[in-house]
């Protein structure tokens, strides 16, 4: 995703026109949850910004810092111990992504079993690493790397947890690559007997790690969208000429020429996609101008960006262009 991450953290990246932490917090709505506390380290000024603009979709959003000197899922979670007291709460990842009925499932699942942790996990035909072998729906066992590649669970980043997880926080020593991790956690809860339940994930999972899963999670979360999947925003122009093909979206008060848009495009508030252009499989951050009889795809645009006229901005759905806030490209 660099250079697009020298300038924001990889959970304001835009997934389907919303900054993955938008999709984040509105799933947790859906499943019930009042209020977020953001655990934050790098540019954590554009995080808490966020924060104060976004939608909160009656979520109460709070933001803290984790410590620079201690790293991994342990030490973050560890940053909300005072905030959650001695209540169960949900922890999540904040680079993943799948559809929003595994959120409620996780909560009605904790609801018939609230003593219970419980880890979410994706069922695949080939896990390499972190793989949980299970016994009636509980985890019996966690291989960071097994010898050989087959069947399994995998950690998927959205757990429920008890207050007590803190305890066994406080005791984790640093692991080989130097980070306190959650998963250590697990380890001793398996090794004491007080195994977690795991839930199956179901739909697409993303753990947005790079550009290609970047377009990979909003082709996945447009194709949950119902009837044309395609989402229009307030005081959009189109032009009557323009095509509009396939799922997508337009942000709020983006200009449309005599151009085709899609499939799998999605265009931050504020863009512009002037006469003959092409946009399709591709994410453009609010401000985008996409120049007369250009084409892009496979492509993230920064925010500003300008692609002059008759360029081409392809890469590949392996290797998306990305494109720096403010350049302009191809000119």
């Amino acid at each position: 995703m660099r250079p697009l991450t020298f300038t924001r953290p990889k959970v304001l990246m835009q997934v389907a026109g919303e900054p993955i932490l938008e999709h984040a917090i509105r799933r947790l709505a859906i499943a019930g949850v009042t209020e977020a506390l953001l655990i934050t380290m790098y540019l954590e000024e554009k995080v808490a910004e966020w924060a104060t603009k976004t939608p909160d979709y009656g979520v109460e959003i709070e933001t803290r810092s984790q410590c620079p000197d201690r790293y991994g899922t342990g030490a973050a979670t560890m940053v909300a111990k005072d905030w959650v007291d001695d209540e169960p709460f949900i922890m999540a990842f904040g680079d993943i992504l799948m559809p929003d009925a595994n959120y409620d499932a996780l909560r009605l699942l904790h609801a018939s079993r609230p003593d219970a942790t419980v880890l979410t996990g994706w069922w695949s035909d080939s896990v390499g690493g972190g793989l949980i072998t299970a016994d009636n729906g509980v985890a019996v066992s966690i291989v960071e790397r097994p010898p050989t590649r087959r069947p399994g669970y995998i950690n998927a980043g959205l757990f429920v947890l008890q207050p007590g997880v803190f305890d066994d926080i406080a005791g984790l020593r640093p692991s080989p690559r130097g980070e306190y991790e959650l998963t250590d956690v697990f380890h001793a809860m398996i090794a004491r007997g007080e195994n977690p339940r795991l839930l199956k994930v179901e739909g697409f999972w993303t753990n947005v790690s790079g550009s290609a899963e970047i377009l990979e999670a909003g082709r996945a979360t447009m194709d949950q969208w119902p009837g044309d999947g395609q989402i229009i925003g307030e005081a959009c122009e189109a032009d009557h000429t323009a095509t509009l093909t396939g799922r997508l979206r337009i942000g709020a008060r983006s200009v449309v020429d005599e151009a085709r848009i899609g499939p799998y495009a999605a265009l931050g508030a504020g863009c512009h996609v002037l006469e003959g252009a092409t946009v399709e499989n591709c994410e453009l951050l609010p401000g985008a101008t996409v120049g007369e009889g250009a084409h892009v795809a496979y492509a993230l645009l920064g925010e500003g960006v300008v692609v002059a006229d008759g360029a081409r901005a392809v890469g590949t759905p392996e290797q998306p262009l990305a494109v720096a806030d403010g350049q302009v490209y191809g000119a």
